[in-house]
């Protein structure tokens, strides 16, 4: 009998997921952000518009301003007087300098009245000060603080003569094309790539080293592109080389398992704590300051650094460093040889045939909207999560709450699949998005119940997408489960992100509001009633293949 290699599968899947979970959650929020750009030598004059003797002789000013400084308690005045001359400032200035300023416009009523729709992709300080000194416009936006606050801190540093904050500021739609159409082209060309090779000529896991090293080095260079243009042509290379991975693990890893049902939800399981570990431990490296260790997850908190949102992008980096050393790794996973004594020669035209059975079709074809909603989740959760007031180091953490549930999820699949099998364990993962995007979708509950339905994720991901996996492996040929995985995922990773991307920028659009700000509501309670439109169809017209069925039933005795 076979030894089961546990543990270099599960180091596989580890190490799999953590190249997605490295960038992946957070990536949105840093394409979306708009670029701050601010030049240090604009201190002083900046400084002086808002001392007491620039407010006398800007008749103009925003008298919000100076009310709130007459009523602040812990302002010092002679520091802003002294900053408006331009002179240097120590360390501790400077920090009680950016303080006060920040404790006076939060406490200023007016500011909370934010009108965005000022806002360009790089305001400039002339666009500031115009905004400060104009009394019809006067309340301060989110990016008014933002600018003063970095320009403050970098003022400390006289070696930076330019402060960049914030991202690229695409719109949604460039979004929606950089992580759907890109991501899918890389998935539509599996079958024909990663199926064909694996299953006829190369060895499974040798494929999987080459193509993970290939990404690895795109993902680097993708980090220091800064156009449109540059990120979705990358993004497109780099999901050819990464997307066929996806389905090759899975069938590596399918191909040294004697049951699939009960060891493929215990390897698989790594594949999370590998997400959960590089999410957690990217914030912890680039973005805080100030770190502290605390009993709750993920056990530690800090201040997150002036630039965090700039420094988001160095989760591509960290990507392309893992990436590096699991490409190694591959070379020490179990041998597995490619079927070349196959009588049809063309794997994936093979894998093609499984469309004759109803069961495999109609599985199919509700991938297609889960995987729609799917891609839009990943790319505006982010965003979402910093618009209801998630700090930029908290978003990935809080995202791993979903990683957590699917650990539970997944110890429960076997019996789930055993006990109510595959028909309405599948539905249970589909109604689990409608449960989530619900709760998204009620701005109006307390952010941690919003937070805390992450939750949901754990179901939406072992339920549906785990339980679909091992369906497509039991009804599959054994000669072309390589070709069929990735079949598979040209639907669920290549058609259904693509159609995710059109319509996640089709949502921008129809559910903005002023300021370049979204309904969200909306925006989830659409995603939700897809969800439930797909769950119905699938449990009235899904029937389990007969072979499906039977292996089952042995897997479970």
């Amino acid at each position: 009998m076979r030894k089961f290699p546990y543990v270099r599968l599960s180091m596989m899947m580890f190490l799999q997921y953590a190249v997605w979970g490295a960038w992946l959650p957070m990536v949105a929020k840093y394409l979306s952000s708009p670029q701050i750009e601010l030049e240090v030598k604009d201190w002083a004059a900046i400084c002086k518009t808002l001392t007491e003797d620039g407010a006398k002789a800007e008749p103009s000013i925003n008298k919000a301003f100076w009310e709130a400084l007459a009523n602040s308690k812990d302002a010092n005045l002679d520091l802003f007087k002294k900053a408006s001359t331009g002179a240097a400032l120590d360390a501790q200035e400077q920090i009680k300098l950016s303080s006060d300023l920040q404790a006076i416009l939060a406490s200023a009523e007016i500011y909370k009245d934010r009108d965005m729709s000022w806002i360009q992709r790089t305001p400039k300080i002339g666009t500031l000060l115009d905004r400060l000194a104009d009394s019809d416009k006067g309340a301060f936006t989110e990016i008014d603080r933002l600018s003063l606050n970095r320009l403050m801190f970098f003022h400390a540093n006289p070696d930076k003569t330019v402060v960049r904050e914030g991202g690229l500021g695409f719109t949604w739609a460039q979004i929606g094309l950089i992580l759907g159409l890109a991501g899918s082209i890389g998935a539509v060309l599996s079958p024909f790539i990663a199926g064909q090779f694996a299953d006829r000529y190369f060895s499974a896991e040798r494929f999987l080293a080459v193509m993970i090293l290939i990404g690895g080095c795109v993902k680097w260079l993708t980090a220091y592109q800064t156009t449109y243009t540059a990120w979705l042509w990358l993004s497109i290379l780099y999901s050819v080389a990464f997307m066929p991975t996806l389905a090759l693990t899975n069938s590596v890893a399918f191909a040294h398992m004697t049951n699939q049902q009960k060891q493929f939800p215990i390897v698989r399981v790594w594949g999370t704590l590998g997400w959960i570990a590089a999410s957690w431990a990217f914030p912890l490296i680039w973005l805080l300051t100030k770190i502290e260790f605390q009993a709750l997850p993920p056990f530690y908190k800090g201040e997150d650094l002036p630039n965090s949102t700039e420094l988001l992008v160095n989760g591509l980096k960290f990507a392309g460093m893992l990436s590096f050393a699991y490409g190694l790794f591959c070379f020490f996973l179990p041998h597995t040889p490619p079927k070349k004594d196959a009588v049809e020669k063309l794997a994936f035209a093979k894998a093609f045939k499984l469309f004759k059975q109803p069961s495999f079709t109609i599985l199919l074809l509700a991938s297609i909207p889960v995987s729609v909603i799917l891609q839009i989740y990943f790319i505006q959760t982010s965003a979402f999560f910093g618009a209801i007031g998630v700090p930029d180091s908290h978003i990935g953490p809080a995202m791993t709450i979903g990683q957590f549930a699917e650990i539970f999820a997944m110890a429960l699949l076997g019996v789930m699949l055993a006990k109510a099998g595959f028909r309405w364990t599948i539905f249970v993962g589909i109604m689990a998005y409608v449960a989530r995007f619900s709760i998204f979708g009620t701005t109006s509950l307390p952010v941690g119940v919003i937070v805390a339905s992450q939750f949901f994720h754990g179901f939406c991901y072992a339920c549906f997408f785990a339980g679909s996996f091992i369906y497509v492996d039991r009804i599959a040929p054994k000669d072309i489960r390589h070709s069929a995985q990735t079949l598979y995922g040209m639907f669920i990773l290549g058609l259904g992100p693509v159609l995710g991307g059109y319509y996640c920028g089709w949502l921008g659009k129809h559910y903005a509001v002023a300021g370049a700000q979204l309904n969200y509501s909306g925006l989830w309670y659409n995603l939700a009633m897809i969800g439930l439109v797909t769950g119905i169809a699938f449990v009235v017209l899904f029937r389990t293949a007969p072979a499906a069925e039977e292996e089952g039933k042995a897997a479970s005795a």
